[in-house]
C-alpha cells in the first residue's frame, strides 16, 4: 500500500511540475508579444525572416515621408513669381513654368513657352539725337519767259499789222502763288514777267512804264514788253483785261476750244470764231478788229 501512495505522490508531483512550467511558460509569451517578439518557427527560415521585417521596416520609413511631404512649406505669391497665363499656376522659377507649359498646356501654348524662354529684357535707350534743323525754303527767282511767236498760214509781212491772234507772244507764265485780296480779287504784281522790272523802270527800255495786270490771275507785264499797239494801251485800261493764259470769249465767256479764239488788234480781246457773226471758218487776212473797236476807232 505504501508503494502505490508513493506512485500516487509522485504522479501528482509531475503534474504539478507542469501546471507550473505551463503557467510560467503562458505568462512569458504575452510579454514576448508586447515587446513585438515572435516564436521562431523550426520550419520557417531565419533569414526570409530578416528580409520580411525589413520590407517591413522600409515601409514604414516610406509612410512617416508622406506625412512630412503633407506639411511642407506653402510659398507666397512674392516668391512665385512665374505664373501661367493660360490657368495661373505659380512657379518658382522659369524652367519650372516651362515644363509647366510643355506638358500642362500641350500645343496650346507652344509659342508662350517660346517667348517665356527667348525673352531678354529691354535695355535701357539713349535719348534720341535733336532733330537737325530744318534750313528755311529757297525760293527761287520768277523765270523770265521769252514770248512765243506762232502764225496762221497764209498772211505775210506785206499784209499790215499782224492779227491779234498772231501776238501768243503776250503770254506769259509764272509758277509762283498769286495773293489775294480780302474781297478775294488777287492782288496784281509789282513786277513784269517779261524783264522782272516794275513800273518805276523797264528793264529793256531803262524807262518807266506803267505795267498791265491780269484782273483773273494778277501776272504784271509792261505793254512794250507785250508789244502792244497804242490802241490796245488804252483799251485794255477800259475793261478786265485777261493774259493769254486765262483768255476767254466775249461772247460765250468761256476758254474752251483756245485754239479757236480770234483777238483783236485794237483791244486785245479774243472771240471765238464760230461765235462772231457771221461766224469765221478760218482767221481773216491782215488786222481784224471786233465790233466794240470798228465802233469806237473806226473801220480800218
Amino acid at each position: 500500500m505504501s508503494g502505490v501512495q508513493e506512485n500516487d505522490n509522485s504522479t501528482d508531483k509531475i503534474a504539478e511540475d507542469s501546471k507550473d512550467s505551463w503557467y510560467k511558460d503562458f505568462e512569458e509569451t504575452p510579454e514576448q508579444f508586447d515587446m513585438g517578439v515572435e516564436v521562431e518557427d523550426p520550419d520557417t527560415d531565419v533569414e526570409d525572416y530578416e528580409e520580411t521585417y525589413v520590407r517591413k521596416k522600409k515601409k514604414k520609413i516610406r509612410s512617416s515621408r508622406g506625412r512630412k511631404r503633407a506639411d511642407r512649406y506653402d510659398y507666397t505669391d512674392l516668391e512665385k513669381p512665374y505664373v501661367c497665363e493660360i490657368c495661373g499656376a505659380r512657379y518658382k522659377t522659369r524652367p519650372g513654368l516651362s515644363y509647366h507649359y510643355s506638358h500642362g498646356h500641350n500645343n496650346d501654348s507652344t509659342d508662350n513657352t517660346e517667348e517665356e524662354t527667348n525673352y531678354t529684357p529691354p535695355k535701357p535707350s539713349a535719348a534720341p539725337p535733336p532733330p537737325a534743323p530744318v534750313p528755311p525754303p529757297c525760293n527761287p527767282p520768277p523765270q523770265v519767259m521769252q514770248p512765243s511767236m506762232s502764225s496762221w498760214p497764209g498772211p505775210s509781212s506785206e499784209d499790215g499789222p499782224l492779227t491779234c491772234i498772231f501776238r501768243s507772244l503776250s503770254s506769259f507764265s509764272s509758277t509762283a502763288p498769286r495773293p489775294t485780296s480780302e474781297k478775294g480779287n488777287t492782288l496784281p504784281s509789282t513786277y513784269c514777267d517779261f524783264c522782272l522790272g516794275d513800273s518805276i523802270e523797264n528793264k529793256k527800255t531803262r524807262m518807266p512804264e506803267e505795267l498791265v495786270s491780269c484782273s483773273d490771275c494778277g501776272r504784271s507785264a509792261h505793254p512794250t514788253c507785250l508789244q502792244f499797239t497804242p490802241n490796245m494801251t488804252a483799251s485794255v485800261k477800259k475793261y478786265r483785261w485777261q493774259c493769254i493764259e486765262c483768255k476767254s470769249c466775249g461772247i460765250c465767256g468761256t476758254s474752251d476750244n483756245d485754239d479757236q479764239l480770234l483777238f483783236c488788234d485794237d483791244c486785245d480781246r479774243g472771240y471765238h470764231m464760230y461765235c462772231l457773226t457771221p461766224p469765221l471758218s478760218e482767221p481773216p487776212e491782215g488786222s481784224w478788229s471786233c465790233h466794240l473797236c470798228i465802233e469806237e476807232y473806226g473801220r480800218k
